[in-house]
Protein backbone atom coordinates (compact mmCIF):
# COMPACT_ATOMS: atom_id res chain seq x y z
CA UNK A 1 0.00 0.00 0.00
CA UNK A 2 1.21 3.27 -0.68
CA UNK A 3 2.40 6.27 2.00
CA UNK A 4 -0.74 8.34 1.06
CA UNK A 5 -3.42 5.43 1.24
CA UNK A 6 -1.84 4.29 4.51
CA UNK A 7 -1.86 7.93 5.97
CA UNK A 8 -5.44 8.09 4.56
CA UNK A 9 -6.50 5.40 6.46
CA UNK A 10 -4.99 6.58 9.84
CA UNK A 11 -6.95 9.60 9.37
CA UNK A 12 -10.14 7.93 8.43
CA UNK A 13 -9.68 5.51 11.88
CA UNK A 14 -8.79 9.01 13.71
CA UNK A 15 -11.46 10.49 13.01
CA UNK A 16 -13.72 7.32 13.35
CA UNK A 17 -12.82 7.80 17.20
CA UNK A 18 -12.63 11.59 17.52
CA UNK A 19 -16.79 10.84 16.94
CA UNK A 20 -17.42 8.55 18.67
CA UNK A 21 -16.27 10.38 22.04
CA UNK A 22 -18.35 12.85 21.09
CA UNK A 23 -21.53 11.21 20.72
CA UNK A 24 -24.09 11.24 23.65
CA UNK A 25 -24.37 8.72 25.96
CA UNK A 26 -27.32 6.39 25.26
CA UNK A 27 -27.64 5.82 28.78
CA UNK A 28 -28.73 8.00 31.49
CA UNK A 29 -27.20 9.99 33.59
CA UNK A 30 -27.25 8.68 37.81
CA UNK A 31 -29.38 11.40 39.78
CA UNK A 32 -26.83 13.07 41.69
CA UNK A 33 -26.70 12.48 45.78
CA UNK A 34 -29.00 13.87 47.88
CA UNK A 35 -26.89 16.32 50.77
CA UNK A 36 -27.30 14.72 54.13
CA UNK A 37 -30.14 15.99 56.11
CA UNK A 38 -28.00 17.51 58.82
CA UNK A 39 -26.36 19.71 56.41
CA UNK A 40 -29.25 21.02 54.86
CA UNK A 41 -30.62 22.30 58.61
CA UNK A 42 -27.44 23.74 58.87
CA UNK A 43 -27.40 25.61 55.94
CA UNK A 44 -31.64 26.79 57.01
CA UNK A 45 -30.29 27.88 59.81
CA UNK A 46 -27.60 30.11 58.77
CA UNK A 47 -29.84 31.77 56.16
CA UNK A 48 -32.71 32.34 58.08
CA UNK A 49 -30.98 33.25 61.41
CA UNK A 50 -33.29 31.42 64.09
CA UNK A 51 -32.23 28.88 66.52
CA UNK A 52 -33.58 25.27 65.73
CA UNK A 53 -36.93 25.25 67.18
CA UNK A 54 -38.30 28.39 66.00
CA UNK A 55 -40.86 28.15 63.78
CA UNK A 56 -39.70 28.68 60.32
CA UNK A 57 -40.60 32.25 58.06
CA UNK A 58 -44.02 31.81 57.23
CA UNK A 59 -45.01 29.49 59.47
CA UNK A 60 -45.83 32.42 62.72
CA UNK A 61 -47.26 35.44 62.53
CA UNK A 62 -45.98 36.78 65.73
CA UNK A 63 -42.24 34.98 65.09
CA UNK A 64 -42.12 36.32 62.00
CA UNK A 65 -42.84 40.08 63.78
CA UNK A 66 -40.36 39.34 66.39
CA UNK A 67 -37.43 38.98 63.92
CA UNK A 68 -38.67 41.79 61.60
CA UNK A 69 -39.18 44.16 64.71
CA UNK A 70 -35.66 42.50 66.10
CA UNK A 71 -37.64 42.94 69.39
CA UNK A 72 -39.72 40.26 71.62
CA UNK A 73 -42.47 42.53 73.30
CA UNK A 74 -43.95 41.21 76.61
CA UNK A 75 -47.37 42.39 78.09
CA UNK A 76 -47.36 43.56 81.74
CA UNK A 77 -50.53 44.22 83.69
CA UNK A 78 -49.46 44.92 87.28
CA UNK A 79 -49.68 42.58 89.78
CA UNK A 80 -47.02 41.26 91.97
CA UNK A 81 -44.45 39.19 91.74
CA UNK A 82 -44.86 38.93 88.40
CA UNK A 83 -45.27 42.22 87.05
CA UNK A 84 -44.47 45.58 88.92
CA UNK A 85 -42.67 48.53 88.68
CA UNK A 86 -39.60 49.20 90.28
CA UNK A 87 -40.04 52.35 92.61
CA UNK A 88 -36.44 53.70 91.96
CA UNK A 89 -35.81 53.18 88.39
CA UNK A 90 -39.64 53.26 87.37
CA UNK A 91 -39.10 50.18 85.13
CA UNK A 92 -40.96 46.76 84.54
CA UNK A 93 -39.68 44.28 87.09
CA UNK A 94 -41.05 40.87 88.22
CA UNK A 95 -41.06 37.04 87.49
CA UNK A 96 -42.95 38.33 83.99
CA UNK A 97 -40.10 40.48 82.47
CA UNK A 98 -37.61 37.99 83.65
CA UNK A 99 -39.03 35.02 81.56
CA UNK A 100 -39.56 37.44 78.79
CA UNK A 101 -36.09 38.06 78.39
CA UNK A 102 -35.51 34.14 78.59
CA UNK A 103 -37.64 33.70 75.74
CA UNK A 104 -35.92 36.59 73.53
CA UNK A 105 -32.18 35.16 74.49
CA UNK A 106 -32.92 32.05 73.06
CA UNK A 107 -34.55 33.41 69.93
CA UNK A 108 -31.68 35.65 69.50
CA UNK A 109 -33.58 39.13 69.63
CA UNK A 110 -34.11 42.05 72.50
CA UNK A 111 -36.36 42.30 75.15
CA UNK A 112 -39.22 44.94 75.50
CA UNK A 113 -41.95 45.03 78.25
CA UNK A 114 -45.24 46.62 77.29
CA UNK A 115 -47.48 47.71 80.70
CA UNK A 116 -51.11 47.79 80.28
CA UNK A 117 -54.11 47.79 82.24
CA UNK A 118 -55.86 44.63 83.10
CA UNK A 119 -59.14 45.82 80.99
CA UNK A 120 -56.37 45.18 78.01
CA UNK A 121 -53.80 42.88 79.03
CA UNK A 122 -56.18 39.75 76.87
CA UNK A 123 -57.03 41.93 73.95
CA UNK A 124 -53.53 43.65 73.05
CA UNK A 125 -52.69 39.48 71.66
CA UNK A 126 -54.80 39.45 68.84
CA UNK A 127 -53.91 43.26 68.33
CA UNK A 128 -50.47 42.98 68.19
CA UNK A 129 -49.78 45.25 70.80
CA UNK A 130 -47.93 42.58 72.47
CA UNK A 131 -46.26 39.09 71.19
CA UNK A 132 -46.56 37.49 74.63
CA UNK A 133 -48.63 37.75 77.65
CA UNK A 134 -45.71 37.52 80.82
CA UNK A 135 -48.01 38.44 83.58
CA UNK A 136 -49.07 35.68 85.50
CA UNK A 137 -52.77 35.61 83.85
CA UNK A 138 -55.28 33.21 85.64
CA UNK A 139 -56.94 31.01 83.66
CA UNK A 140 -60.59 31.25 82.34
CA UNK A 141 -62.65 29.90 80.19
CA UNK A 142 -63.55 32.99 77.94
CA UNK A 143 -60.06 34.10 78.31
CA UNK A 144 -58.96 30.72 76.18
CA UNK A 145 -61.13 30.89 73.92
CA UNK A 146 -59.43 34.04 72.70
CA UNK A 147 -55.54 33.15 73.71
CA UNK A 148 -53.75 29.91 74.17
CA UNK A 149 -52.34 29.22 77.88
CA UNK A 150 -49.25 27.87 78.59
CA UNK A 151 -50.20 26.71 82.42
CA UNK A 152 -47.14 27.58 85.00
CA UNK A 153 -48.43 26.82 88.14
CA UNK A 154 -51.56 26.86 90.44
CA UNK A 155 -52.78 29.69 93.41
CA UNK A 156 -55.87 30.33 95.26
CA UNK A 157 -57.39 33.69 96.69
CA UNK A 158 -58.95 34.97 100.10
CA UNK A 159 -60.98 37.59 100.87
CA UNK A 160 -59.25 40.91 102.15
CA UNK A 161 -61.57 43.04 104.94
CA UNK A 162 -61.63 45.26 107.37
CA UNK A 163 -60.90 43.57 110.86
CA UNK A 164 -63.63 45.01 112.27
CA UNK A 165 -66.08 44.52 110.01
CA UNK A 166 -68.04 41.35 111.53
CA UNK A 167 -70.57 41.10 108.74
CA UNK A 168 -67.84 39.74 106.78
CA UNK A 169 -67.08 36.19 107.89
CA UNK A 170 -66.91 34.24 105.09
CA UNK A 171 -67.10 34.04 101.04
CA UNK A 172 -70.81 33.24 100.98
CA UNK A 173 -71.25 36.92 103.42
CA UNK A 174 -70.94 38.84 99.96
CA UNK A 175 -73.04 35.97 98.31
CA UNK A 176 -75.66 36.04 100.60
CA UNK A 177 -75.28 39.93 101.55
CA UNK A 178 -76.15 42.72 98.64
CA UNK A 179 -75.15 45.47 100.63
CA UNK A 180 -71.68 44.31 100.97
CA UNK A 181 -69.82 45.42 98.38
CA UNK A 182 -66.82 43.29 96.47
CA UNK A 183 -64.44 45.63 94.60
CA UNK A 184 -62.36 44.46 92.00
CA UNK A 185 -60.22 45.71 89.06
CA UNK A 186 -61.57 45.83 85.82
CA UNK A 187 -60.51 43.20 83.28
CA UNK A 188 -59.18 40.73 86.18
CA UNK A 189 -59.96 36.95 86.39
CA UNK A 190 -62.18 37.85 89.79
CA UNK A 191 -64.05 40.31 88.23
CA UNK A 192 -65.34 37.93 85.32
CA UNK A 193 -65.52 35.26 88.24
CA UNK A 194 -67.86 37.32 90.51
CA UNK A 195 -69.93 38.22 87.24
CA UNK A 196 -70.44 34.55 85.44
CA UNK A 197 -71.00 32.99 88.70
CA UNK A 198 -72.08 34.65 91.51
CA UNK A 199 -74.18 37.26 89.56
CA UNK A 200 -75.94 38.05 93.31
CA UNK A 201 -72.74 39.87 94.80
CA UNK A 202 -72.35 43.69 94.78
CA UNK A 203 -69.65 44.15 92.64
CA UNK A 204 -67.90 46.81 92.19
CA UNK A 205 -65.68 47.45 89.16
CA UNK A 206 -62.54 49.48 89.86
CA UNK A 207 -59.72 51.07 87.09
CA UNK A 208 -56.65 49.75 87.12
CA UNK A 209 -54.82 53.09 87.58
CA UNK A 210 -54.28 54.91 90.62
CA UNK A 211 -55.67 52.20 92.46
CA UNK A 212 -55.24 50.09 95.17
CA UNK A 213 -57.63 47.60 96.70
CA UNK A 214 -56.56 47.25 100.03
CA UNK A 215 -56.53 51.14 100.36
CA UNK A 216 -60.15 51.04 98.66
CA UNK A 217 -61.26 48.50 102.04
CA UNK A 218 -59.05 50.44 104.52
CA UNK A 219 -60.59 53.72 104.05
CA UNK A 220 -64.37 51.96 103.38
CA UNK A 221 -64.82 52.59 99.84
CA UNK A 222 -65.27 48.64 99.40
CA UNK A 223 -65.91 46.27 101.94
CA UNK A 224 -63.39 43.61 100.29
CA UNK A 225 -61.70 42.18 97.72
CA UNK A 226 -60.52 38.92 96.54
CA UNK A 227 -56.82 39.00 96.54
CA UNK A 228 -54.27 35.96 95.98
CA UNK A 229 -52.85 34.42 98.80
CA UNK A 230 -49.43 34.95 98.38
CA UNK A 231 -49.99 38.26 99.10
CA UNK A 232 -52.65 38.72 101.57
CA UNK A 233 -50.13 39.08 104.65
CA UNK A 234 -48.54 41.84 103.57
CA UNK A 235 -51.63 43.96 102.70
CA UNK A 236 -52.37 42.65 106.44
CA UNK A 237 -49.12 43.75 107.62
CA UNK A 238 -49.72 47.38 105.74
CA UNK A 239 -53.22 47.74 107.24
CA UNK A 240 -51.58 47.72 110.60
CA UNK A 241 -53.68 45.85 112.08
CA UNK A 242 -56.91 47.05 110.66
CA UNK A 243 -56.96 44.29 107.85
CA UNK A 244 -58.35 40.55 107.78
CA UNK A 245 -58.28 37.56 105.93
CA UNK A 246 -61.72 36.08 105.06
CA UNK A 247 -62.23 32.95 106.18
CA UNK A 248 -59.91 32.65 108.81
CA UNK A 249 -58.29 29.58 107.39
CA UNK A 250 -57.86 31.18 104.26
CA UNK A 251 -54.17 31.25 104.01
CA UNK A 252 -53.79 27.22 104.58
CA UNK A 253 -56.60 26.75 102.51
CA UNK A 254 -57.45 29.48 99.60
CA UNK A 255 -60.49 29.75 97.84
CA UNK A 256 -61.20 29.14 94.08
CA UNK A 257 -57.58 26.96 93.41
CA UNK A 258 -56.67 28.52 90.34
CA UNK A 259 -54.28 27.89 87.35
CA UNK A 260 -52.20 30.62 86.22
CA UNK A 261 -49.67 31.13 83.24
CA UNK A 262 -48.73 32.99 80.04
CA UNK A 263 -50.66 33.56 76.62
CA UNK A 264 -49.93 33.98 73.48
CA UNK A 265 -52.29 34.68 70.18
CA UNK A 266 -54.88 31.89 69.78
CA UNK A 267 -53.34 28.94 67.33
CA UNK A 268 -50.35 30.44 66.66
CA UNK A 269 -47.09 28.24 66.55
CA UNK A 270 -44.94 30.28 68.84
CA UNK A 271 -46.99 28.51 71.87
CA UNK A 272 -44.95 25.54 71.04
CA UNK A 273 -41.77 27.43 71.27
CA UNK A 274 -42.52 29.24 74.42
CA UNK A 275 -43.10 25.49 76.22
CA UNK A 276 -40.14 24.37 75.01
CA UNK A 277 -38.02 26.89 76.13
CA UNK A 278 -39.97 27.25 79.55
CA UNK A 279 -39.35 23.17 79.83
CA UNK A 280 -36.04 23.94 79.56
CA UNK A 281 -35.65 26.63 82.26
CA UNK A 282 -37.13 24.41 84.45
CA UNK A 283 -34.59 21.36 83.51
CA UNK A 284 -32.04 23.23 84.14
CA UNK A 285 -32.99 24.85 87.86
CA UNK A 286 -33.64 28.56 86.66
CA UNK A 287 -37.36 28.11 86.73
CA UNK A 288 -36.80 27.64 90.29
CA UNK A 289 -34.56 30.30 90.93
CA UNK A 290 -36.78 32.31 89.79
CA UNK A 291 -39.85 31.71 91.61
CA UNK A 292 -37.62 31.51 94.90
CA UNK A 293 -36.74 35.40 94.04
CA UNK A 294 -39.70 36.84 93.22
CA UNK A 295 -41.73 35.39 95.53
CA UNK A 296 -39.78 36.43 98.32
CA UNK A 297 -42.08 38.98 100.66
CA UNK A 298 -39.66 41.83 100.72
CA UNK A 299 -39.65 41.30 96.74
CA UNK A 300 -43.37 41.47 96.90
CA UNK A 301 -43.75 44.29 98.98
CA UNK A 302 -41.35 46.47 97.19
CA UNK A 303 -44.28 45.99 93.94
CA UNK A 304 -46.97 46.56 96.48
CA UNK A 305 -45.39 49.85 97.79
CA UNK A 306 -44.74 51.40 94.39
CA UNK A 307 -46.48 53.94 93.99
CA UNK A 308 -47.66 53.41 90.03
CA UNK A 309 -51.12 52.05 90.40
CA UNK A 310 -53.11 49.40 91.61
CA UNK A 311 -51.73 46.14 92.57
CA UNK A 312 -54.13 43.43 91.26
CA UNK A 313 -54.03 39.88 90.71
CA UNK A 314 -54.84 38.78 87.29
Amino acid sequence: MSIYWRGMLCLTAGMAMLLASCTPAQEAAPEPTAAPAAAVETIEEETTGRPAGVPAAGESAVVDRIYENGVLRGGCAPTPPHCMVDPDTNEWIGLGPETGKKLAEAMGVEYETVGVGWDAIVAGLPSGQFDVVVTGLTYRPERDEVVDFTILGQYGFCVLARADDDRVQTWDSFVDNPELRLGQITGVAEEGMVQTDYPSINLVSIPTEGHSLWEEVLTNRIDGTLMGSISVPIYIELGDGNLKAVPDDCLAAPLFGSEWGNAVAESDPILGYVESTIAELKDNGEWDELIEYWYQPDVLRMGIDAPSGASAEG
